[in-house]
């Protein structure tokens, strides 16, 4: 399989204009800060007295965990479903 790497340098590789990729950044913002919210105060709610018996460390260690895999798996490819029109708006 060959492959065909073109080099450029100095400023032309400034000056390309590829198009934008993906949706605006603030509205990336409100979804994840729609999707952490809820997630945050769900696992507080339901699991705050027995974390707050571990140390802060474990305690962070613990509660970013489960939020990450959430987050990544679950939350955010079913809420960029669910606005995937106003995302591309």
């Amino acid at each position: 399989m060959l492959i065909s790497r073109r080099k450029s340098s100095g400023l032309k590789r400034w000056k390309t204009n590829k198009p934008k990729i993906g949706p605006p950044r603030y509205k990336l913002f409100l979804l994840t800060w729609l999707a952490i919210y809820p997630l945050i105060t769900v696992i507080l709610f339901l699991f705050g007295q027995y974390l707050s018996l571990l140390p802060l460390p474990l305690r962070t260690l613990l509660l970013t965990g489960v939020l990450v895999y959430l987050m990544t798996y679950w939350v955010m490819p079913n809420l960029t479903k669910l606005f995937q029109t106003w995302l591309k708006a």
